[in-house]
């Protein structure tokens, strides 16, 4: 029985990560996402249920900050610390998609 809730759930987590929503900042720019991050996105969540199998704790993706901070930074100016962070982030999630 615990055998089955395990493969449950790991493919509960393998549809996830071609099913769950990309979290954007409300204001209507969520369908404006390059495709590029969210190629990026299902890529980092593969990856993340892979080191959650070996012990990781599951958290949210560098792609899918960048995709929250890219809408959100069309929804309202940012200041000069969002906008580093932002900068830095989508810099090292565009590196690894390159």
């Amino acid at each position: 029985m615990n055998r089955d809730k395990t493969v449950e759930k790991g493919i509960s987590e393998i549809v996830g990560v071609f099913c769950d929503p990309i979290i954007v900042m409300p204001g209507g720019w969520g369908d404006t996402l390059p495709e590029w991050i969210k190629t990026a996105i299902t890529l980092e969540r593969l990856m993340m249920n892979m080191k959650v199998l070996k012990g990781e704790e599951m958290t949210g993706t560098d792609a899918e900050a960048c995709a929250y901070l890219y809408t959100a930074s069309l929804t309202a100016p940012m200041d000069h610390d969002w906008s580093q962070i932002y900068l830095y982030i989508a810099t090292k999630v565009y590196e690894n998609q390159r």
